[in-house]
């Protein structure tokens, strides 16, 4: 699941066992206590579906407001688009850096490498997140690929088993 907020970039990556609407309104809910809920959730996922996890999320939060958004316009799904392609091809390429087939782990390097980077779209939206942005730009270090190789010692301790079944 990529969660994103639409006008800061800020995303949150979750593994899912499955696209029920009560398994993403529980890791919703566990980003929204975390984050703060937006009072509007748009998903690509069709308006139906939309609304089954906005019921969901009702259950485990009666006084929580929010509803349906409309889709987002073709600029903003083109960024999602392309956050989600980069999403997986980063994954994909953790996966076969560190020999292993556990991707709900390397969706955690994977959040954490993309979160390195500046989002294209933020440097182009206003002058002074630009400014922020550009300055931060300056500041990152490209990662060094060493860093995000997953040792096995990792996938063999049990603190680390529940990753596993996600």
């Amino acid at each position: 699941m990529h969660y994103q907020d639409h006008l800061t970039k800020f995303f949150v990556l979750r593994a899912l066992t499955s696209k029920r609407a009560v398994e993403v309104a529980c890791q919703l809910l566990d980003i929204f206590l975390m984050l703060g809920a937006p009072s509007i959730l748009q998903s690509d996922n069709g308006s139906e579906f939309t609304a089954q996890i906005i019921v969901e999320l009702k259950q485990l939060w009666p006084r929580l407001v929010i509803v349906h958004g409309k889709p987002r316009h073709r600029q903003s799904q083109g960024s999602v688009g392309r956050a989600n392609i980069d999403v997986k091809d980063m994954l994909t390429a953790w996966l076969s850096d560190n020999n292993t087939t556990e991707w709900a782990v390397g969706l955690k390097f994977v959040q954490f490498q993309k979160r390195s980077y500046p989002d294209e779209d933020l440097l182009n939206t206003s002058p002074q997140l630009q400014q922020q942005n550009q300055h931060q730009l300056k500041l990152s270090l490209k990662p060094d690929k060493k860093k995000f190789r997953l040792r096995e010692s990792v996938l063999q301790n049990p603190s680390c088993n529940k990753l596993r079944r996600w």
